[in-house]
């Protein structure tokens, strides 16, 4: 019998980080990332609204990509050679972690989609440190 997999375990394979951070990253880009309220009336703009929240969908859609790449869900020599594990989520990561950053200072009231795009960022250069001292 296979024991479950623990946070230990997860945080030890760096396909599965990043599997997780282009989920997130993927939520957090069309979710919402800023709320205005006048009065009674609020709105919210979700990230696809603003041209930072195309950038990191399309992110997400790489850190996918990569992810399914490691894990062994595609194998096509060609994507292997275009989805680098490292470099994807490290060059990606510091990207949308940077687009994030820039969200935060060109509006106030920010809202959960923006935290979760943030965190998946964060989370992609984690997977980025992991693959480093794994060797690949």
């Amino acid at each position: 019998m296979k024991r479950p997999l623990t946070l230990q375990d997860f945080s030890r394979h760096p396909g599965l980080l990043l599997a997780t951070a282009g989920l997130l990253l993927l939520v957090g880009s069309l979710g919402s990332w800023y709320s205005y309220s006048a009065g009674p009336l609020s709105l919210h703009a979700s990230g696809w609204d603003t041209g930072l929240g195309k950038i990191t969908f399309f992110i997400s859609l790489i850190f996918l990509t990569s992810a399914a790449l490691h894990l062994g869900y595609l194998d096509h020599p060609l994507l292997q050679r275009l989805f680098p594990l490292l470099p994807i989520s490290a060059v990606c990561g510091f990207l949308s972690l940077v687009a994030c950053l820039v969200g935060f200072d060109n509006f106030s009231h920010y809202s959960w989609g923006l935290y979760l795009s943030t965190i998946a960022s964060l989370l992609s250069l984690f997977a980025a440190y992991r693959s480093l001292q794994t060797g690949g």
